[in-house]
């Protein structure tokens, strides 16, 4: 049993880990305190492969910024590529080819391995813009000028909004692997008009 968590986090991770113990000891059903024992063992894998901090960082982001990547390729090819070569793929995660968010998945049992188009930053943007857009933390009269400053800039947010020609542009700083994009606001056509053909494709279904 883990009884001291290193880092700056310690203590938050070491009161989880208590706090789970204490709930599991109030159980009768079986099947319930394997669960309890599960979560534990997944905090003990965080701490024990040394993420607590990466854990952490991702915490913080979960609901004021996009999803973390682990990896960004130029191409779709040299991401289908670098998956196949991977002894152990992440069981599901994010990538990024060009600026377009894709989700990696594996399955060890079925044996698959598989990239997938994924809206989450779509998703996300949709979410804060809800109640209106916010104001942008600077303005800039061309993308290279917006580019260079953030590509410039000696201690980045994790994600701002920007204006580039009139126009809101999201700018994300995917820290894990020290990436900075831009993107325009206007995705969010392509991605509502990705969902009108799915539901589409749902009517159908159902006829």
């Amino acid at each position: 049993m883990r009884t001291s968590w290193r880092g700056e986090n310690g203590d938050e991770a070491s009161e989880a880990w208590q706090t789970l113990a204490r709930i599991r000891d109030t159980l009768r059903s079986a099947e319930k305190k394997n669960f309890i024992q599960v979560a534990r063992a997944q905090l003990e894998f965080i701490a024990s492969t040394g993420q607590c901090e990466e854990f952490h960082d991702y915490l913080k982001t979960f609901y004021r910024h996009p999803p973390p990547v682990i990896a960004r390729f130029d191409t779709r090819d040299e991401a289908e590529t670098w998956l196949r070569k991977l002894p152990e793929p992440p069981s599901s995660a994010y990538i990024l080819v060009g600026n377009e968010y894709l989700e990696v998945f594996y399955s060890r049992e079925r044996g698959v391995r598989a990239l997938r188009r994924d809206y989450a930053l779509e998703r996300f943007i949709e979410a804060v813009t809800s109640r209106g857009l916010p104001a942008p933390a600077a303005s800039f009269d061309t993308h290279a000028e917006a580019a260079a400053w953030w590509k410039s800039h000696p201690a980045p947010p994790l994600s701002v909004f920007v204006r580039i020609a009139g126009e809101h542009h999201f700018a994300v700083y995917h820290k894990k692997i020290d990436y900075r994009s831009l993107h325009p606001i206007s995705i969010l056509e392509d991605w509502r008009r990705e969902q009108e053909r799915i539901a589409e494709q749902e009517k159908t279904r159902s006829r």
